[in-house]
């Protein structure tokens, strides 16, 4: 494999911890979950968020793992037998999140948004907040696209709809790693993006709701 796709593992293998302690964190104010006067939903989200993001991020630990043993195998040979058990960790601990993320949806749907919140995600600075942290563009107008209207279920639903992406490359490398057929390198970069794209859209979540709950 190429040195590129080394380079790719070690970042996000370092940065994976602060995402677990960052990915939507905070996000659950927008239901009233930061106003203890107001907790209709009897804090359910939260902890829900937390252990999706858990699940999430050990899947990705996960597929970078699987990334290594591919990578060592141009020096030792292939052992699709380690392959397996890698990359089922990764599936598995993703549909546990999608999972999660299914509950999260649900309660979300039937909770009444906090006001107060939403009137501060559609007045936000979004455009100096981008500037101010050298942030991905494209990745932090798409979490803008949903917090801009006050959409909160939407970046939920939407991270949910990159998870079962996730899952459906997966499970397509699955099928060749079944075969004891190497994954194709293309495949491999792409499914690292998108786990890249959808920790980073959870992490601008939370840098951006940190914020406005700092100001209450």
């Amino acid at each position: 494999m190429r040195k590129s796709l080394i380079s790719i593992i070690l970042i996000l293998t370092a940065s994976m911890y602060v995402h677990g302690v960052i990915f939507c964190n905070d996000t659950p104010c927008a239901y009233g979950e930061c106003n203890d006067e107001n907790k209709v939903n009897g804090g359910q989200m939260t902890p829900l968020v937390i252990n999706g993001a858990g699940y999430f991020i050990k899947s990705n630990s996960d597929f970078q793992l699987f990334l290594q043993k591919i990578e060592l195998s141009e020096l030792y040979g292939p052992n699709f037998d380690v392959f397996q058990d890698n990359l089922n960790n990764a599936i598995s601990n993703v549909e546990y999140a999608i999972g999660i993320y299914n509950e999260l949806i649900a309660v979300a749907e039937e909770t009444p948004y906090d006001q107060l919140i939403i009137y501060k995600l559609k007045t936000f600075g979004y455009d100096d907040f981008l500037k101010g942290h050298n942030l991905n563009a494209e990745v932090f107008n798409r979490v803008r696209s949903f917090l801009v209207k006050g959409d909160v279920t939407g970046a939920y639903k939407r991270i949910k709809a990159d998870m079962e992406d996730i899952l459906g490359c997966l499970n397509s490398v699955k099928g060749d790693i079944d075969k004891n057929i190497p994954p194709k390198i293309a495949t491999l970069w792409d499914v690292n993006q998108k786990y890249s794209d959808s920790l980073f859209f959870g992490q601008y979540s939370a840098m951006i709701f940190s914020m406005i709950v700092d100001q209450r």
